[in-house]
């Protein structure tokens, strides 16, 4: 009977993947999280929820690109549904944003719509081996911010609004 289970469950296991676990567990190594300070004129953290003048973090949404359509990120089953994430440094509250649709693109379009008003656009270009997906290069707004080569791996800029 032991060996009934055996046989059985590894055929249970492979049959229960989604396509959707199978696109990150290709991978040994996934470092796709970026990091973006929000600070007005004044360098006010406009990511704080004490500033009154600031973004409500429930109110910020994450659209991706796929063809002409933008598609809002949203995943019930993710410990983060909307791949966002607040955080705060020794510093400053930081956006995490976890880029991670595309993996068979070498570069991904994300939205990042602040309220009902204000929306930016990020780019996101992979660095892909067998094993290993990153994130290595990004543009906000069409401007470089951030690259692997120039800037090391912490992946974080700050805009001013």
């Amino acid at each position: 009977m032991n060996a009934y289970y055996f046989f059985i469950l590894p055929i249970l296991m492979f049959i229960g993947c989604t396509d959707e676990d199978k696109k990150t567990d290709q991978f040994e190594n996934v470092d796709i999280a970026v990091d973006i300070s929000v600070k007005n004129i004044d360098l006010i953290d406009l990511l704080d929820p004490n500033t009154p003048e600031g973004y409500d973090f429930e109110e910020i949404k994450l659209f991706y690109k796929n063809g002409d359509e933008k598609i809002e990120i949203y995943d019930q089953d993710l410990t983060y549904p909307r791949k966002l994430k607040l955080i705060k440094d020794e510093t400053a509250y930081r956006l995490r944003i976890f880029a991670d649709i595309s993996y068979e693109d070498d570069q991904a379009t994300f939205f990042v719509k602040w309220n009902n008003i204000d929306e930016d656009t990020l780019i996101c270009r992979f660095l892909k081996s067998e094993n290993y997906l990153a994130i290595d290069k990004l543009w906000f707004n069409g401007a470089s911010v951030w690259d692997l080569n120039v800037d090391g791996d912490d992946r974080h800029f700050s805009i001013r609004k």
